[in-house]
C-alpha cells in the first residue's frame, strides 16, 4: 500500500519535460568543451576582481602601460591620484641626496638663473672696467710711432693695445674620470698637448682638495699665471676649462656657462653611458669653438668724439662744484652764526652739529637774552636750516641783573639803577613809598646784596622840600632908606612868604626833616656902622613879628642883622644901594630824629 501510495504521489513527466531534458543532454554533449572554457574564464574574472594584488609582475607589466595611457586619455583622475605620491617621493629623494635632482635640472634652470642675475650685473661691471681702462689720449699716432720704432706690423701693435682678452684653448673634461672629452684652440695660438693639460688641471684640483681645508661643494674656479688665466665652469658630469690671455670680463663667464649647460643638455645620454670613449662628444665641438672669443677695446678716438662723455663729465664737474660751493658757503654761515651766539650775553652754546640734514645747536639761554632765531638774519641762514634746543637759565651779568631788578620793582622813569659789587645803586628821583617797597623786593633777588641810594638820588618828597627851600631863600622884602617899617604894600609880600614857608614845612615833614628859617636884615653902606647894624636888626625883627602874627611859632625863626656887610653886586650903584635895604631868608635843615635826641 505504501509503495503504491508513494508512486501515486510523485509527479509525472509530461512529453514537454522529456523533450527539455533531451535538449540539455544534447547541448552538454555538443558544447561541453566551450562551456568549461567559459566557466574557467568566469572564475578568472571573479578572481581578478576579488584579489587584484595576486597578479604576477609580468602580468602587471603587460597591462599597466596601456591602462595608464587609456586612463590618462579619459580624464585627470590618475594625475590627481599620483600627484601627492610623486611629490612625497621627490621630497624624500631631495632630503636623502639633492645632487641627482640638481644634475637633472641643471641644463634647464641654469640659463634662467644666469639671465636674471648675470645680465643685470655684467653690463654694469663691464662698463665700469671699460671706463677705467681707457684714456682720452690720441692712441692711433702713438701706436704708429711704436710700430716704426719696434719694427712690428701696425696691425699687431693695434691688436696688442686694443685686445682686452683672447681665449686660446677650451677643454671639455669628464668630471669623474678626469679624461679629456674634447678640446679646441684658436688658430694663431701655440698650445701644449691637450691630454697633458687636461691631466694637469685634474691633478691641480685634486691637490687643492687634498692639501687645503675647503667646504663641501667648493671647487677651484680660477687659476692665473702671468697674463694667462684659466676659468673653469662646472656641470654635473663634465667641466669646461678656458685658457684666457688678458683680462676677461663677465661676458666670457656667461659664454662658458651657456656652453656647459648646452653640452649637458645635448649629451645627457652620452654622459650616462660613458665608458671612456670620447667619440660621441665630437658633436659638441661647435659649442666649444663658440667659446674661442676675442674682445677688443673700444676705439679711443671714436670714444673721444662722443659728446655724451663730455656732457656727463661736465655735468659731474658742475654738480660737484655747486655742491662744494653750497657746502662751503653753508659751513661759513654756520660758523658765523655760532660766533654770534657765543658773543651774545646770556647765551651759552653746549653742543653743535648736523642732524637730519639740518644744523643743530643746543645750549642755555637767559630769558632776557635775544631770541637766537633773530641772529640768523645777519648770516644768510634760514629758519628752516637750523634746529635749536635751548634750556632756560639765569645769567648773573650786571645788565641782566639790572633789567630783572627794574622789572621786579617797577622802576620809575625818573630813577636809574646800576649794579656794582653785588649791590644795586639807585639814582634820580622816586617816591618815598616806592623806595621802601623796592628795598623789600630786592632782598629776595639772587646775586643782589641790597639797594642803596646814590649821592644824587632824591625822593620826590625831598625834591619838593628842596624846591620850597629854594623858593623861600629867593624871597626878599625891600625897605625904604633909613626905615625899618613895613609899608602897606609890603604885607602882600609877607603873605607870599607866609604861604611859601607853610609849603616848606609840609614838604619837610613828609621827609622827616626839621626846618628853621633865619631872617637876615641888610642895610646900604650910607650912615655909620652902628646905625646900619641897628636898622638891619630892626628890619629882621619886623618881618619875624609879622610871620609870628601870621600864626607861626616864634621858635621857627631866627632874626639877625648884618648891616652892609653882605653887599649886593648888581652892576649899578643905585641898584646896589636899593637891593641892600632888604630882608632875606635862609632855611636851616636838620634831621628830626637827631633833634629829638638832642632835646632828650
Amino acid at each position: 500500500m505504501s509503495d503504491s501510495s508513494t508512486q501515486d504521489d510523485s509527479p509525472k513527466k509530461t512529453p514537454s519535460d522529456v523533450t527539455g531534458d533531451s535538449l540539455d543532454e544534447l547541448r552538454r554533449l555538443i558544447l561541453n568543451r566551450e562551456q568549461r572554457e567559459l566557466e574557467s574564464l568566469r572564475e578568472d574574472v571573479e578572481h581578478l576582481t576579488k584579489r587584484p594584488h595576486a597578479l604576477t609582475p609580468d602580468e602587471v607589466s603587460d597591462v599597466l602601460p596601456d591602462a595608464i595611457v587609456r586612463r590618462t586619455g579619459q580624464d585627470r583622475q590618475l594625475a590627481r591620484a599620483l600627484s601627492s605620491t610623486v611629490e612625497e617621493a621627490i621630497q624624500t629623494s631631495v632630503k636623502k641626496d639633492p645632487q641627482p635632482l640638481v644634475d637633472a635640472i641643471f641644463p634647464v634652470i641654469g640659463p634662467a638663473i644666469r639671465k636674471a642675475i648675470s645680465n643685470a650685473l655684467s653690463s654694469t661691471i663691464q662698463s665700469l672696467n671699460t671706463t677705467l681702462e681707457h684714456s682720452l689720449s690720441l692712441q692711433g699716432l702713438k701706436w704708429r710711432m711704436e710700430a716704426m720704432r719696434t719694427g712690428r706690423p701696425f696691425a699687431e701693435i693695434v691688436l696688442s693695445h686694443t685686445m682686452l682678452y683672447q681665449v686660446d684653448q677650451v677643454f671639455l673634461i669628464h668630471k669623474e674620470t678626469g679624461l679629456l672629452l674634447q678640446d679646441v684652440e684658436s688658430g694663431n695660438t701655440t698650445v701644449q698637448d691637450a691630454d697633458m693639460v687636461s691631466g694637469m688641471l685634474t691633478a691641480i684640483q685634486d691637490f687643492v682638495h687634498d692639501s687645503f681645508t675647503v667646504k663641501k661643494g667648493e671647487q677651484l674656479d680660477t687659476m692665473q699665471v702671468g697674463d694667462l688665466t684659466v676659468w673653469i665652469e662646472r656641470g654635473p658630469h663634465a667641466i669646461i676649462a678656458a685658457v684666457v690671455r688678458g683680462a676677461p670680463n663677465q661676458e666670457l663667464r656667461v659664454v662658458l656657462q651657456d656652453a656647459v649647460e648646452t653640452v649637458h643638455l645635448e649629451m645627457e645620454v652620452a654622459f650616462q653611458d660613458f665608458s671612456g670613449d670620447s667619440g660621441p662628444f665630437a658633436a659638441i665641438r661647435p659649442h666649444l669653438v663658440s667659446c674661442l672669443q676675442i674682445q677688443l677695446a673700444e676705439d679711443e678716438e671714436t670714444k673721444a668724439k662722443s659728446p655724451a662723455f663730455w656732457i656727463i663729465l661736465c655735468a659731474c664737474v658742475i654738480s660737484l662744484s655747486i655742491w662744494g660751493f653750497v657746502s662751503t658757503r653753508d659751513a661759513w654761515r654756520w660758523s658765523a652764526y655760532l660766533d654770534l651766539l657765543e658773543d651774545e650775553p646770556g647765551i651759552v652754546v653746549t653742543k653743535t652739529g648736523t642732524r637730519d640734514g639740518l644744523f643743530y645747536v643746543k645750549g642755555l639761554r637767559d630769558p632776557l637774552a635775544p631770541d637766537p632765531a633773530t641772529l640768523l638774519s645777519g648770516t644768510g641762514l634760514l629758519l628752516t636750516d637750523v634746529s635749536g634746543e635751548w634750556e632756560p637759565y639765569l645769567a648773573f651779568r650786571p645788565e641782566f641783573i639790572v633789567q630783572r631788578a627794574a622789572r621786579l620793582v617797577s622802576l620809575p622813569e625818573t630813577a636809574k639803577l646800576t649794579y656794582e659789587d653785588g649791590t644795586l645803586h639807585l639814582s634820580g628821583t622816586a617816591p618815598m613809598i616806592w623806595l621802601k617797597d623796592a628795598r623789600e623786593r630786592v632782598r629776595y633777588m639772587q646775586g643782589v646784596a641790597g639797594l642803596v641810594e646814590a649821592d644824587d638820588f632824591l625822593t620826590e618828597e625831598m625834591g619838593r622840600m628842596l624846591d620850597m627851600q629854594a623858593l623861600v631863600e629867593n624871597l626878599t622884602i625891600i625897605f625904604p632908606v633909613g626905615s625899618s617899617r613895613l609899608n602897606p604894600g609890603d604885607y602882600r609880600q609877607i603873605e607870599t612868604v607866609t604861604n611859601t614857608v607853610r609849603a616848606l614845612n609840609s614838604a619837610a615833614a613828609a621827609v622827616a626833616i626839621s626846618t628853621q628859617i633865619e631872617i637876615i636884615g641888610h642895610s646900604d653902606s650910607t650912615g655909620s656902622a652902628a646905625m646900619n647894624t641897628l636898622i638891619s636888626t630892626r628890619r629882621a625883627m619886623r618881618v619875624r613879628d609879622a610871620l609870628v602874627d601870621a600864626g607861626f611859632p616864634a621858635s621857627e625863626f631866627i632874626a639877625r642883622g648884618v648891616s652892609a656887610t653882605v653887599p649886593v653886586d648888581d652892576g649899578s650903584q643905585d641898584r646896589i644901594q636899593e637891593a641892600s635895604r632888604r630882608v632875606s631868608f635862609h632855611v636851616l635843615v636838620s634831621d628830626r630824629a637827631s633833634d629829638e635826641e638832642t632835646r632828650q
